[in-house]
């Protein structure tokens, strides 16, 4: 599976480097170097994951991260590498935050914080699933010991009822 990246970048050199670095069978990077360019890729094109440069030539990467952290995951690579300005970006809906050091360190990082970040989506999904599932379980053996107060009943490990009846039923018996 390709992951779609939006890379939010003006410098293009910064831009080749990332792309190299990350191997094209496995990523498909769509690079843009200002917000209003992310802004309009963004609202034509599904992606998985958006990198966002902290300083750009209209603004800074955090309003793209304010505007579509509940849509997007958003991880910040950039120069800027302040703890103040790391923990506002997570506290916005940033993902994570990767400083870009001058040796390229943070190249060999970037496959790996995206797998995680990936992870992390994909398991926040399941668990979503998961509780909405349930909620809809918890709703539905609601309505049915609503309606009938002297129920018994089993269920199997998926909650699924097995066995109902009522005590009048087990009284016939």
């Amino acid at each position: 599976m390709t992951t779609n990246i939006l890379y939010i970048e003006d410098d293009e050199g910064l831009q080749s480097l990332v792309g190299h670095a990350l191997t094209k069978d496995k990523y498909q990077i769509q690079n843009v170097a200002t917000l209003c360019e992310a802004r309009e890729a963004f609202n034509h094109t599904a992606f998985d994951i958006a990198l966002i440069d902290y300083e750009l030539p209209d603004g800074k990467g955090i309003e793209f991260i304010q505007e579509n952290s509940k849509n997007i995951a958003c991880i910040v690579l950039t120069g800027v590498g302040n703890e103040s300005l790391v923990v506002r970006c997570m506290n916005e809906g940033a993902k994570d935050y990767i400083v870009k050091d001058f040796q390229g360190n943070f190249l060999e990082i970037l496959p790996e914080v995206i797998d995680r970040v990936l992870n992390e989506i994909m398991l926040e999904h399941e668990s979503r699933r998961h509780s909405e599932k349930l909620l809809r379980t918890q709703e539905r053996l609601q309505a049915i010991f609503d309606n009938a107060p002297d129920l018994m009943m089993t269920t199997d490990s998926h909650y699924n009822i097995c066995l109902l009846y009522t005590s009048d039923a087990a009284d016939d018996s």
